[in-house]
Protein backbone atom coordinates (compact mmCIF):
# COMPACT_ATOMS: atom_id res chain seq x y z
CA UNK A 1 0.00 0.00 0.00
CA UNK A 2 1.35 3.32 -0.81
CA UNK A 3 -0.17 6.76 0.06
CA UNK A 4 0.77 10.35 -0.50
CA UNK A 5 -0.80 13.50 1.52
CA UNK A 6 -0.26 16.92 1.02
CA UNK A 7 0.51 19.52 2.88
CA UNK A 8 -0.15 17.76 6.44
CA UNK A 9 0.49 20.03 9.60
CA UNK A 10 3.40 18.91 12.12
CA UNK A 11 3.43 20.16 15.21
CA UNK A 12 6.33 20.51 16.90
CA UNK A 13 7.75 22.63 20.02
CA UNK A 14 4.54 24.61 19.62
CA UNK A 15 5.04 25.76 15.97
CA UNK A 16 3.48 24.15 12.54
CA UNK A 17 5.80 23.07 10.62
CA UNK A 18 4.35 22.08 6.86
CA UNK A 19 5.14 18.60 5.61
CA UNK A 20 5.00 18.99 1.95
CA UNK A 21 4.64 15.12 1.09
CA UNK A 22 4.64 11.79 3.25
CA UNK A 23 4.90 8.08 1.85
CA UNK A 24 4.04 4.69 3.43
CA UNK A 25 5.19 1.85 2.11
CA UNK A 26 4.42 -1.65 3.89
CA UNK A 27 6.99 -4.60 3.17
CA UNK A 28 5.95 -8.05 4.45
CA UNK A 29 9.57 -9.84 2.96
CA UNK A 30 11.22 -10.79 6.53
CA UNK A 31 8.15 -9.05 9.41
CA UNK A 32 5.99 -6.07 8.94
CA UNK A 33 7.48 -2.97 8.36
CA UNK A 34 6.56 0.37 7.80
CA UNK A 35 8.59 3.65 6.06
CA UNK A 36 7.40 7.11 6.83
CA UNK A 37 9.30 9.72 4.58
CA UNK A 38 8.62 13.58 4.69
CA UNK A 39 9.92 16.65 3.62
CA UNK A 40 10.28 19.92 5.59
CA UNK A 41 10.59 22.89 4.32
CA UNK A 42 13.23 24.73 6.99
CA UNK A 43 16.97 23.63 6.88
CA UNK A 44 18.82 20.85 8.88
CA UNK A 45 19.93 21.57 12.01
CA UNK A 46 21.96 18.51 12.95
CA UNK A 47 18.59 17.08 15.13
CA UNK A 48 16.65 14.30 14.49
CA UNK A 49 12.48 14.97 14.65
CA UNK A 50 10.12 13.48 16.92
CA UNK A 51 8.34 10.57 16.21
CA UNK A 52 5.35 12.17 14.52
CA UNK A 53 1.79 12.41 15.78
CA UNK A 54 -0.23 9.56 15.69
CA UNK A 55 -2.57 10.24 12.37
CA UNK A 56 0.81 10.10 10.59
CA UNK A 57 0.92 5.97 11.50
CA UNK A 58 -2.46 5.23 11.55
CA UNK A 59 -2.59 2.17 9.46
CA UNK A 60 0.11 0.38 10.86
CA UNK A 61 -0.47 -2.59 13.21
CA UNK A 62 -0.49 -1.60 16.84
CA UNK A 63 3.13 -3.70 17.63
CA UNK A 64 5.01 -1.50 15.15
CA UNK A 65 7.84 0.22 16.56
CA UNK A 66 9.90 3.31 15.67
CA UNK A 67 13.31 1.32 15.29
CA UNK A 68 15.20 4.04 13.26
CA UNK A 69 15.19 7.68 12.19
CA UNK A 70 17.84 9.47 10.27
CA UNK A 71 17.46 13.08 8.59
CA UNK A 72 19.10 14.77 6.54
CA UNK A 73 19.76 18.55 4.63
CA UNK A 74 19.30 18.97 0.73
CA UNK A 75 20.97 21.81 -1.44
CA UNK A 76 17.48 23.74 -1.38
CA UNK A 77 17.67 24.07 2.26
CA UNK A 78 15.30 21.42 3.13
CA UNK A 79 15.42 18.29 5.86
CA UNK A 80 14.78 14.81 4.48
CA UNK A 81 13.39 12.29 7.23
CA UNK A 82 12.36 8.62 6.89
CA UNK A 83 11.44 6.53 9.63
CA UNK A 84 11.09 3.15 9.89
CA UNK A 85 8.65 1.11 11.79
CA UNK A 86 9.05 -2.86 12.14
CA UNK A 87 7.38 -5.52 14.62
CA UNK A 88 9.81 -6.08 17.09
CA UNK A 89 10.29 -8.00 20.05
CA UNK A 90 12.86 -8.89 22.23
CA UNK A 91 13.71 -12.36 20.58
CA UNK A 92 13.97 -10.19 17.30
CA UNK A 93 16.73 -8.25 18.86
CA UNK A 94 18.77 -10.33 21.21
CA UNK A 95 17.87 -14.00 20.02
CA UNK A 96 15.47 -14.36 23.13
CA UNK A 97 13.22 -12.93 25.19
CA UNK A 98 14.26 -15.31 28.69
CA UNK A 99 16.48 -13.92 31.33
CA UNK A 100 20.20 -15.74 30.79
CA UNK A 101 22.20 -16.36 33.76
CA UNK A 102 26.14 -16.49 34.51
CA UNK A 103 28.59 -18.09 36.51
CA UNK A 104 32.01 -16.11 37.03
CA UNK A 105 34.73 -17.39 39.47
CA UNK A 106 38.23 -15.84 40.55
CA UNK A 107 40.23 -16.42 43.06
CA UNK A 108 41.95 -13.75 45.51
CA UNK A 109 44.64 -13.61 47.55
CA UNK A 110 43.75 -13.34 50.95
CA UNK A 111 45.72 -13.46 54.37
CA UNK A 112 46.63 -17.20 55.07
CA UNK A 113 45.63 -16.25 58.48
CA UNK A 114 41.72 -16.46 57.04
CA UNK A 115 42.45 -19.82 56.14
CA UNK A 116 39.02 -22.06 57.30
CA UNK A 117 42.33 -24.80 58.85
CA UNK A 118 43.10 -22.11 61.02
CA UNK A 119 39.55 -20.38 62.37
CA UNK A 120 39.75 -22.43 65.54
CA UNK A 121 43.25 -21.19 66.92
CA UNK A 122 42.99 -20.02 70.49
CA UNK A 123 43.04 -15.50 70.46
CA UNK A 124 46.41 -15.83 72.36
CA UNK A 125 48.35 -17.54 69.46
CA UNK A 126 46.44 -16.12 66.56
CA UNK A 127 48.03 -12.54 68.66
CA UNK A 128 51.50 -13.87 68.50
CA UNK A 129 51.31 -15.27 64.82
CA UNK A 130 49.98 -12.10 63.39
CA UNK A 131 52.95 -10.64 64.78
CA UNK A 132 55.65 -13.08 63.34
CA UNK A 133 53.36 -12.59 59.77
CA UNK A 134 53.58 -9.08 59.80
CA UNK A 135 57.10 -8.85 59.72
CA UNK A 136 57.92 -8.59 64.14
CA UNK A 137 61.84 -10.43 64.82
CA UNK A 138 61.51 -13.57 66.65
CA UNK A 139 64.14 -11.59 68.82
CA UNK A 140 61.83 -8.43 69.65
CA UNK A 141 61.40 -7.54 73.23
CA UNK A 142 57.25 -7.66 73.68
CA UNK A 143 54.34 -7.45 76.28
CA UNK A 144 51.63 -9.76 75.66
CA UNK A 145 47.90 -9.84 76.99
CA UNK A 146 45.27 -12.01 75.46
CA UNK A 147 43.97 -10.13 72.71
CA UNK A 148 47.18 -7.75 72.16
CA UNK A 149 50.95 -7.34 71.98
CA UNK A 150 53.08 -4.63 71.88
CA UNK A 151 56.69 -4.21 71.39
CA UNK A 152 58.81 -3.38 74.39
CA UNK A 153 61.76 -0.64 74.31
CA UNK A 154 63.07 -1.48 77.95
CA UNK A 155 65.96 -3.88 77.93
CA UNK A 156 65.15 -5.40 81.30
CA UNK A 157 62.30 -7.18 79.58
CA UNK A 158 63.24 -10.84 78.88
CA UNK A 159 60.20 -12.01 76.91
CA UNK A 160 60.64 -12.05 73.25
CA UNK A 161 58.36 -13.61 70.40
CA UNK A 162 60.02 -16.36 69.83
CA UNK A 163 59.72 -17.20 73.94
CA UNK A 164 56.41 -16.36 74.22
CA UNK A 165 55.61 -18.20 70.85
CA UNK A 166 57.23 -21.43 72.13
CA UNK A 167 54.97 -21.18 75.31
CA UNK A 168 51.91 -19.91 74.08
CA UNK A 169 51.77 -21.88 70.34
CA UNK A 170 50.79 -25.42 71.10
CA UNK A 171 47.63 -26.22 69.53
CA UNK A 172 47.98 -28.38 66.50
CA UNK A 173 46.60 -25.88 63.49
CA UNK A 174 48.35 -23.24 65.05
CA UNK A 175 51.84 -25.24 65.14
CA UNK A 176 51.29 -25.57 61.43
CA UNK A 177 50.53 -22.15 60.68
CA UNK A 178 53.58 -21.16 62.41
CA UNK A 179 55.19 -23.77 59.79
CA UNK A 180 53.70 -22.15 56.69
CA UNK A 181 54.50 -18.53 58.13
CA UNK A 182 58.26 -19.88 58.76
CA UNK A 183 58.25 -21.06 55.14
CA UNK A 184 57.18 -17.82 53.48
CA UNK A 185 53.62 -18.34 53.09
CA UNK A 186 51.27 -15.45 54.25
CA UNK A 187 49.11 -15.52 52.09
CA UNK A 188 46.84 -18.22 50.24
CA UNK A 189 43.99 -18.38 47.31
CA UNK A 190 40.67 -18.39 48.00
CA UNK A 191 37.41 -18.60 45.64
CA UNK A 192 35.33 -15.37 44.87
CA UNK A 193 31.86 -16.11 43.38
CA UNK A 194 29.39 -13.70 41.29
CA UNK A 195 26.37 -14.43 39.75
CA UNK A 196 24.82 -12.74 36.80
CA UNK A 197 21.60 -12.49 35.32
CA UNK A 198 21.39 -10.49 31.92
CA UNK A 199 17.36 -9.94 31.23
CA UNK A 200 15.34 -7.44 28.56
CA UNK A 201 12.37 -5.06 29.48
CA UNK A 202 10.47 -2.57 26.94
CA UNK A 203 10.80 -0.48 30.32
CA UNK A 204 13.66 0.56 32.53
CA UNK A 205 11.90 -1.11 35.86
CA UNK A 206 15.32 -2.39 37.98
CA UNK A 207 15.51 -2.77 41.83
CA UNK A 208 18.34 -0.71 41.98
CA UNK A 209 17.61 1.03 45.05
CA UNK A 210 18.30 -2.57 46.71
CA UNK A 211 22.00 -1.99 45.24
CA UNK A 212 24.18 -2.68 48.20
CA UNK A 213 22.11 -5.05 50.11
CA UNK A 214 21.79 -8.73 50.91
CA UNK A 215 19.46 -10.02 48.02
CA UNK A 216 18.73 -13.79 47.04
CA UNK A 217 19.51 -13.80 42.69
CA UNK A 218 17.00 -15.66 40.73
CA UNK A 219 18.14 -18.22 38.66
CA UNK A 220 19.12 -20.98 41.23
CA UNK A 221 22.90 -19.71 41.71
CA UNK A 222 25.14 -22.00 44.12
CA UNK A 223 24.20 -21.59 47.99
CA UNK A 224 25.71 -18.92 49.56
CA UNK A 225 25.29 -15.58 50.73
CA UNK A 226 24.64 -13.23 48.17
CA UNK A 227 24.98 -8.90 47.66
CA UNK A 228 23.27 -7.12 45.01
CA UNK A 229 26.33 -5.85 43.67
CA UNK A 230 25.45 -3.93 40.43
CA UNK A 231 23.15 -3.01 37.68
CA UNK A 232 23.70 -1.69 34.34
CA UNK A 233 21.24 -0.86 31.69
CA UNK A 234 21.66 -0.30 28.27
CA UNK A 235 19.60 0.96 25.34
CA UNK A 236 19.84 2.19 22.24
CA UNK A 237 17.53 4.83 20.82
CA UNK A 238 15.60 3.16 18.27
CA UNK A 239 15.71 -0.18 20.56
CA UNK A 240 12.73 -1.26 21.69
CA UNK A 241 13.86 -2.97 25.18
CA UNK A 242 16.25 -2.43 27.55
CA UNK A 243 19.11 -4.50 27.94
CA UNK A 244 19.39 -4.91 31.87
CA UNK A 245 22.28 -7.52 33.40
CA UNK A 246 22.29 -7.33 37.11
CA UNK A 247 25.17 -8.71 39.42
CA UNK A 248 25.16 -10.37 42.70
CA UNK A 249 28.61 -11.44 44.47
CA UNK A 250 28.80 -14.27 47.10
CA UNK A 251 30.74 -13.73 50.57
CA UNK A 252 33.55 -15.67 51.31
CA UNK A 253 33.62 -19.63 51.76
CA UNK A 254 31.90 -20.43 55.03
CA UNK A 255 30.92 -16.96 55.70
CA UNK A 256 28.09 -14.36 55.45
CA UNK A 257 27.10 -10.90 54.70
CA UNK A 258 26.38 -9.10 58.22
CA UNK A 259 22.84 -8.23 57.73
CA UNK A 260 23.60 -5.11 60.52
CA UNK A 261 25.67 -3.51 57.64
CA UNK A 262 24.02 -4.84 54.53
Amino acid sequence: MKDSIKYLGFPKYGEQKIITSISYEDSMKDRPRGVIKYTMPVPYTGQIPDEPPNSMTQFFPESMKLVKRHATGTDAGTTEVTLTYETIDTADIFGSDEPSYKLNTEVVNVSILLHPKFENIPEKEKVLLKAYSDGTPLDAKISLSETSLAIKTNEKSTLTLLAAMKKHVTSAPGTLLFTKIKAGIKEYKEARLTWEETAYSPTLKTNAANVGTIDRPPGNPPPGSWLLEKIEAEKTRSASAWKIKTTWKCAAPGTEWDPDLY
